[in-house]
């Protein structure tokens, strides 16, 4: 099939909604094929036709939730191999899923914790080796996983030990396995990251994201993102599980 990107520019609002692409052309021989969401690297949807036969710029296409819903068969497959062939979520980028939310900070702050994420994850074709940490990550996971466990856990060691290193690995398995939201903030003096505003901004703009509610205001002072934050987590948490299939 031929590859083409293009642009989502919201939902129709007919039927049960369908979403509104634009920018490239759907032709003929593409109805049917995966709309793949390029900051989650999760498929949202199918690509159902043209929005114009004679000048075939732009398309409609079926958005994920309404494939659930006719054909659940569908889901219960997919969900079935993925769980045995990990290799879609280990090709796609590790540090862009871990950023979601960040584009309502300044592009300096988000741009200081992208580059802890990748000094400790790498880049896509440039992965930066991990390993033999296999119990401590096991250990986390049973801890999210029991409901009656603390709801805090604390990671405690000597500097230069690989905590930063083990909780980011552990963050993107925890998103890529959809065990919970996935909000990954460093407090690092390295980094620059250690400053009130800049820890309180990105933890709002990334439960912002996680709600699917941004904050309404992007310039505000430390205090206020901090009652933003606490906002966001006085409320009921929101499902689990990702929204687009992956």
């Amino acid at each position: 099939m031929e590859p083409v990107t293009f642009t989502y520019e919201g939902v129709h609002g007919v039927g049960d909604g369908l979403l509104k692409l634009g920018g490239g052309q759907a032709v003929p021989g593409m109805s049917g094929g995966p709309l793949l969401n390029l900051r989650t690297m999760g498929v949202c949807g199918v690509l159902k036709t043209t929005r114009d036969a004679a000048q075939p710029t732009g398309g409609w296409g079926v958005p994920v939730g309404v494939l659930r819903d006719l054909h659940p068969e569908i889901v219960v497959a997919h969900d079935a191999f993925h769980r045995r062939d990990h290799r879609w979520r280990e090709a796609a980028d590790a540090v862009s899923p871990l950023l979601a939310g960040l584009m309502g900070m300044s592009a300096g702050y988000a741009g200081r914790i992208e580059n802890f994420l990748v000094e400790y994850l790498g880049r896509e074709g440039a992965p930066v080796p991990f390993g033999g940490r296999d119990p401590q990550m096991n250990e986390l996971t049973a801890w999210l996983a029991d409901p009656q466990a603390a709801p805090y856990a604390l990671v405690a060691a000597e500097a230069g030990r690989g905590k930063s290193a083990l909780l980011v690995r552990w963050a993107q398995v925890v998103m890529r396995q959809e065990r919970a939201h996935v909000v990954v903030v460093p407090v690092s003096i390295r980094f620059n990251t250690a400053q009130a505003g800049v820890v309180f901004s990105a933890l709002a703009n990334q439960l912002g994201e996680v709600y699917g509610e941004p904050p309404a205001i992007t310039d505000m002072s430390a205090e206020q993102w901090k009652e933003t934050c606490l906002g966001y987590l006085r409320r009921p948490p929101p499902p689990t599980g990702a929204p687009c299939w992956s």
